[in-house]
């Protein structure tokens, strides 16, 4: 299948999206209901005829640039631009050319990515180091019938804990070196779980690889309770495969689901906003819903329960639903996640933002910071946490020391002349935060 064709021609995979038509973003976004139709397109969750009708409906107020814009920093550029191939609707031509020059330069990176991972691959198999790719061009071989239909990052791999030093120097072989010259093998934390990113020679294209010894590492608060329980698990279940022609590991169907959920959800605690959730996690999920392998939805929530109290999927659903305006099935099944409603406290509901976690400006010259304040970030990351002593410990790590630091910010709100003490523009510094937590 060449990379850029348009989806096939198929009725929606799920039961849910058969039964019901598609729902309408919360946002009331243009972008977001445009971008969001071509995207369920390419997953055959939506016709040709349902993108017309969505495109048809915005013509007046729809602009290009932006949704381009959006899908570019949601990373899904790709599957719309195949969502919107062959239409006869206002703006889709537009639309798809403003797309067409990133689509084809991320395909000649996927493909090279690919090169890049069989090589790897390859080189630990000869060596006899178990591993287990991670995302990435694995995704795009396994569920898009890639490569060259997934837009491809770094490289985690997923080694046994007792096999990091080996994998480690077979890296160096390879000719990859470690973004941190102290880190060694031996100096890993119980709270990483992979090492720092290593990097291709400098005469070649940028590659990246992270070495991933566990699937969530040992941090306060936690999102999972046993982390290195769970990658054992997933080790004992994995099988093996072909990738790319090479034989590799790969994980159970269930928990193949599972870590696509916890990944996403983990970017949703994450405060820096270059590292926030993107659309593209959530295109991951429904992708492995619509084409990877069959999945048991009772073995899949009995999984999540045993992860610990953190809902990791209302709030995937309640993104992909009221944020997207998806069908709750095309996401994750009914059977394993009951719900969508979230937030549910009424606290989380004044600070929780859907506009705000999937960056979606208020008008097209919108030049407010993407996904918000970052206080307002860790207020989400605590309505994300169910156990109130997680909550506390994430609100004494992260919200106090923040509470007391007066900075330029705050001294741009006074009048010029003399040197106000910090203690005085503490009442001007809380005013502010609050008004950057509650506003949009």
């Amino acid at each position: 299948m060449s990379p850029v064709s348009p989806p096939p021609a198929a009725s929606p995979p799920a039961a849910a999206s058969q039964a019901r038509p598609a729902a309408r973003s919360s946002l009331n976004a243009p972008t977001v209901e445009v971008a969001t139709a071509a995207l369920r397109r390419d997953l055959c969750y939506a016709s040709a005829n349902a993108v017309a009708a969505v495109l048809q409906r915005h013509a007046a107020a729809l602009h290009p640039e932006q949704v381009a814009a959006w899908c570019r920093t949601q990373k899904i550029e790709l599957p719309v631009y195949r969502g919107l191939a062959n239409l006869n609707a206002p703006r889709a031509a537009a639309l798809r050319a403003l797309l067409a020059p990133r689509a084809q330069a991320l395909i000649g990176t996927s493909l090279y990515e690919a090169d890049r991972l069989r090589t790897l691959v390859h080189a630990f198999h000869n060596a006899g180091i178990p591993v287990l790719p991670l995302k990435g061009v694995a995704l795009d071989a396994w569920l898009y019938d890639g490569p060259g239909r997934r837009r491809a990052g770094d490289h985690d791999l997923l080694v046994p804990p007792d096999c990091v030093p080996e994998a480690a120097r077979l890296l160096k072989t390879e000719g990859y070196t470690c973004t941190d010259p102290a880190w060694t093998p031996t100096s890993r934390s119980p709270d990483k779980h992979h090492a720092p990113p290593f990097v291709a020679p400098p005469d070649a294209p940028t590659s990246m690889v992270e070495l991933h010894w566990a699937v969530e590492g040992e941090r306060t608060p936690s999102l999972v309770d046993t982390p290195q329980a769970l990658t054992e698990a997933i080790w004992d279940r994995a099988r093996t495969t072909s990738l790319l022609g090479v034989p590799v590991q790969r994980m159970a169907p269930v928990d193949e689901r599972l870590y696509l959920c916890l990944h996403a959800f983990k970017h949703l605690t994450m405060h820096g906003g270059g590292l926030s959730l993107r659309v593209s996690m959530l295109a991951d999920l429904a992708r492995h819903a619509a084409h990877g392998p069959p999945v048991d939805p009772h073995a899949l929530a009995q999984r999540l329960a045993g992860l610990g109290p953190n809902d990791l999927c209302s709030p995937l659903r309640a993104l992909w639903v009221k944020g997207l305006g998806g069908i709750p099935g095309e996401l994750l099944p009914d059977a394993a996640v009951p719900t969508d409603h979230w937030p549910d406290e009424a606290w989380a509901q004044a600070v929780v933002s859907m506009r705000l976690l999937l960056a979606v400006p208020d008008h097209p010259d919108d030049d407010q910071r993407l996904y918000g304040h970052r206080l307002r970030r860790i207020l989400t990351h605590a309505a994300l946490l169910k156990r109130w002593r997680d909550r506390l410990r994430l609100l004494q790590t992260d919200v106090a020391p923040r509470l007391w630091a007066v900075n330029e910010h705050d001294r741009r709100l006074v009048p010029a002349g003399p040197h106000w003490p910090a203690p005085a523009l503490l009442p001007l510094r809380w005013g502010r935060l609050l008004w950057n937590i509650l506003r949009r």
